[in-house]
């Protein structure tokens, strides 16, 4: 709701951060809580489910808070989601189940997460990857306009399409994560780093741009789903929670230092390279992954 009342930038960025530091909470909690009250069998599918709920909300919130914006203003896109917010709050107080909580984590046993090889470079790829996608996706909108030459209502079913396939992300994950998780996660970094580094390309053929979007959007939704099952996996039982936190931080970090970066680029490049430097950042973060953090989640998992 600060942010529907901000009447200055100041105002709005503090609201913004309040939005990032209740996302890290929220994540904290919501994946290892669903993972908790399922069988180990079903770890896969529950997590799968709580993504996709992303997903829908990208469906629906994009293009929604894009047509609230253009015709009602940005104010009113932030006054709605605040109400919504609201009643998932009450909803949540007054209606959902309590969940058992898991095993006390102590600060002391912080260093046990942090000298987790694993661990440390799931965090390390993750900021690499959130730095990559908020270099590109930040300033989605303006290169459909401008690059692409999509029109309003195109960039608004593109945006709507990009949400849509982070269903097949989280449908793939639940079928195909389990059967062969290391060379799942080596496509999923391949195929972001593809996605973005094709972006300007292929930008001047419409169908194509919308098409490559998708396959962004499903890669994306892959990742998140992904390395967050990672970050449950071989966190400590106990501080599942806290590395779920640090794995939030870490991405809403990515996500600033990337719409930085992006913002650079439209200011002293052209926007026509944010696919491009952010492509390049993705693929940084996928040789680690490919030869770096799979070795480490390879010898965990011997050891285990």
């Amino acid at each position: 709701m600060l942010s529907a009342f901000s009447a200055s930038y100041g105002m709005l960025m503090i609201s913004r951060i309040g939005v990032a530091c209740t996302h890290s909470v929220f994540w904290s909690i919501a994946s290892p809580a669903a993972v908790s009250v399922v069988s180990e069998k079903f770890r896969s599918l529950a997590l799968s489910m709580v993504v996709t709920g992303t997903s829908i909300a990208m469906i629906l919130g994009l293009p929604l808070g894009r047509i609230i914006g253009l015709h009602m203003g940005w104010n009113m896109a932030f006054f709605r989601v605040g109400i919504i917010a609201f009643i998932t709050t009450a909803y949540l107080i007054f209606v959902f189940p309590k969940v058992p909580g898991g095993e006390s984590f102590s600060i002391k046993q912080m260093p046990e997460i942090f000298k987790n090889k694993t661990l440390m470079g799931i965090f390390l790829v993750t900021f690499l990857f959130a730095t990559s996608y908020y270099t590109g996706y930040s300033y989605i909108e303006p290169f459909l306009q401008k690059v692409a030459g999509l029109s309003d209502n195109w960039v608004t079913t593109t945006l709507t399409i990009f949400g849509a396939a982070g269903l097949l992300g989280s449908f793939l994950f639940s079928h195909y994560y389990d059967k062969n998780k290391y060379l799942f996660v080596k496509l999923v970094m391949i195929s972001v780093a593809a996605a973005l580094l094709l972006l300007y390309p292929i930008s001047k053929a419409h169908m194509a741009v919308v098409l490559l979007c998708a396959f962004w959007g499903m890669a994306v939704m892959a990742f998140n789903v992904t390395f967050q099952s990672e970050i449950i996996t071989y966190a400590p039982a106990a501080a599942s929670s806290v590395a779920m936190a640090i794995y939030s931080g870490i991405y809403n970090l990515g996500i600033g230092s990337g719409t930085w970066i992006g913002g650079s680029i439209c200011t002293h490049l052209s926007i026509s390279y944010i696919g491009i430097a952010g492509g390049m950042i993705a693929v940084v973060a996928a040789l680690l992954c490919i030869f770096v953090v799979i070795k480490y989640m390879k010898e965990f998992d011997r050891a285990a």
